[in-house]
């Protein structure tokens, strides 16, 4: 299995982990949050952003954020690239970025721009469980017609706000994945490249249950039939599941009817003393 390893860029940086925490910055403000996978001890103990960070996320007081004065609760800009978006603490201790969606960013972007000189038109892009947007405007500004689907609305407005921070265009879908992407065979629609990141659990819009175990083979049988051809593009992240990685991917290869190829990976963010952090999985097109 290949690990795409992220690097720090400019306003993000894995600084340490340890003690089931890591410890990150995004812009120029220290962030402590959760990770129950860094088991083993800090290498930089001694680092002021353990000792005085500028929000750190509280678990045993109920879920929630300890601030210092002067950070911004209700958010600031960050970039990747040139692209700009919103970052801010959150009650379920995200930021409103997966940092280690960074090398999914730069094949996306050159997926699309390679699409665009070969064949001489916009393909049409499909991100599901589109969270705030940044693989949607990677995409956009790459030259692609984005539809981005995510059940959450003030998700999908926050994307929405990114999108504006950057002037990009992208269709916008508050719905269940799984009925949207039904509703789109039923019309004929094709996509050139579909991105999904499902979560392990979650709820719809309507209060529908979501676990992805349930729902996989059915979410990639159906992503194939919405493919515009078996060289189509496919992205699926996938994080802590019931079942192994290997699992996953013969599913979904299986449910795809083994005509896409796609390579199983580990997803992994990189600390500053060069050791990885593992984040979780992917399976992507050639």
């Amino acid at each position: 299995m290949e690990t795409l390893v992220t690097k720090n860029w400019g306003d993000y940086a894995l600084i340490d982990s340890g003690n089931r925490l890591r410890l990150e910055r995004f812009g120029r403000f220290l962030v402590v949050r959760p990770d129950t996978s860094a088991l083993w001890k800090p290498m930089q103990p001694h680092h002021e952003g353990w000792q005085q960070p500028h929000a750190y996320f509280v678990g045993e007081k109920g879920h929630v954020w300890d601030f210092q004065k002067g950070i911004p609760e209700a958010g600031w800009e960050i970039s990747w690239n040139s692209i700009r978006f919103l970052v801010k603490p959150t009650p379920f201790r995200h930021m409103g970025v997966f940092p280690e969606q960074a090398v999914h960013w730069e094949w996306l972007d050159e997926t699309v721009r390679t699409f665009v000189k070969e064949q001489g038109r916009a393909p049409k892009v499909l991100n599901l469980f589109g969270y705030t947007g940044i693989a949607s405007l990677v995409a956009a500004k790459a030259g692609a017609a984005v539809t981005h689907v995510d059940a959450s609305k003030s998700t999908v407005n926050w994307a929405h706000e990114n999108a504006k921070r950057n002037k990009l265009e992208v269709r916008w879908i508050v719905d269940d994945a799984l009925k949207f992407m039904h509703r789109e065979v039923r019309r004929g629609t094709k996509y050139d490249v579909i991105l999904m990141d499902p979560p392990v659990f979650g709820r719809g819009p309507k209060g529908e249950i979501w676990r992805i175990e349930a729902f996989l083979a059915e979410l990639a049988q159906t992503a194939g039939e919405l493919l515009e051809t078996e060289k189509g593009k496919l992205l699926l992240n996938f994080y802590a599941t019931d079942v192994y990685p290997e699992a996953v991917a013969r599913t979904v290869k299986q449910s795809l009817g083994n005509k896409i190829s796609l390579d199983l990976t580990s997803l992994c963010l990189q600390e500053e003393k060069g050791n990885l952090l593992q984040t979780g999985y992917s399976l992507r097109s050639h």
